[in-house]
């Protein structure tokens, strides 16, 4: 059995196969392809051996169906069969390894496939650990170099903020300070103009208030002395009033006084009449007693008729008086109305 071990890892491994044999120059078709196919159901990632590899049929068809994480072992007795199938296999994708034993020989052929497996596994895992700690150290130093850089950077961002941070509080605090007087000297400008044009408000309004109380003064003195006027009219009217009223009762009782002493003239001579007339029509029944008696019925007559006149006379004189008091009375009350009329008139525009 001879195997392709020591072959390059990456690429696909030859077989040990003598050289100068000559291939042959046609294949042959694989039997029953599909149904070995379909039997063996080979899936990606896979690892599948041909024992009888030949001119690799169904290695590439299996090859195929693997993939690229697969894995295929291909061992021939015939090494010009196992150099034509490696020939057809160099672009399979899976891994392809390629054996000259028999197919009697492939537990022997597992065993060295293991072993190369495991020998290269343990080269590949202690190259592997050799690049970690490689790229472990690598890291290390970088980080640290970065770590520096960082921690420079940093203490000079951190120096140059402070820095700035100081020039900002500097300007920051003259930028107040000017603020700060600007708006005191806005401030007391608005207060200096407020200021100004209130006192003017209050001289204005101060005028007004004189002026105003000026011409309050001389309307109220006019007004006193509409008053005053209205004051001497009004007594002279009473006064007026006063004669003209007493005037006027002096002529309505002496009238009535006339015409009360005519009526008893009147009413005397009608009753003279009278008892003239009954005296003729008795003279014959009492002309004796006429005589005694005509005297004293006279003067009691007149007596009566002169107590009657009087009593009649100071009734009529008192009913006139009142009427006279009341009439002066609503006169006077008219008066005073209209006086205060014209008062309140007087003292509306005011």
């Amino acid at each position: 059995m001879h195997s392709s071990d020591d072959a390059d890892p990456d690429s696909n491994d030859s077989a040990d196969i003598p050289t100068g044999l000559p291939l042959p120059q046609t294949g042959h078709d694989p039997v029953l392809l599909n149904e070995t196919l379909q039997l063996l159901a080979p899936k990606p990632g896979e690892a599948f051996i041909d024992c009888t590899t030949g001119r690799g049929g169904h290695s590439l068809a299996i090859a195929h169906r693997l993939g690229p994480t697969g894995q295929l072992l291909c061992l021939d007795a015939d090494p010009r069969n196992l150099e034509y199938a490696r020939s057809r296999l160099a672009d399979a994708p899976p891994k392809v390894r390629f054996f000259h034993a028999n197919f009697a020989e492939v537990t022997d052929v597992l065993e060295a496939a293991r072993s190369s497996i495991d020998k290269r596994t343990t080269e590949g895992y202690e190259s592997f650990l050799r690049r970690v700690e490689d790229e472990l150290k690598a890291v290390e130093k970088r980080a640290q170099q970065v770590s520096a850089e960082i921690s420079s950077r940093a203490e000079q961002q951190l120096v140059q903020s402070v820095d700035d941070f100081r020039q900002n509080l500097l300007d920051g605090g003259n930028a107040l300070k000017r603020l700060s007087e600007e708006l005191l000297e806005f401030l007391q400008n608005n207060l200096n103009a407020e200021y100004s044009a209130r006192r003017e408000d209050l001289e204005e309004l101060r005028r007004s208030a004189a002026a105003e109380s000026s011409r309050l003064r001389h309307e109220i003195e006019g007004l006193e002395a509409r008053i005053a006027t209205l004051n001497e009219s009004a007594r002279s009217l009473e006064s007026g009033l006063d004669k003209r009223l007493g005037q006027m009762s002096s002529n309505v009782l002496k009238d009535a006084r006339d015409h009360l002493e005519s009526t008893v003239v009147q009413v005397l001579e009608q009753l003279t009449a009278n008892c003239a007339k009954t005296s003729e029509n008795q003279v014959a029944e009492a002309s004796k007693n006429m005589g005694t008696t005509r005297n004293d019925m006279l003067v009691s007559f007149s007596g009566s008729l002169s107590t009657e006149s009087g009593k009649s006379l100071q009734a009529f004189e008192h009913c006139m008086e009142e009427a006279a008091k009341q009439s002066v009375e609503r006169w006077r009350l008219k008066l005073v109305g209209n006086l205060n009329a014209l008062v309140k008139n007087l003292g509306e525009p005011f």
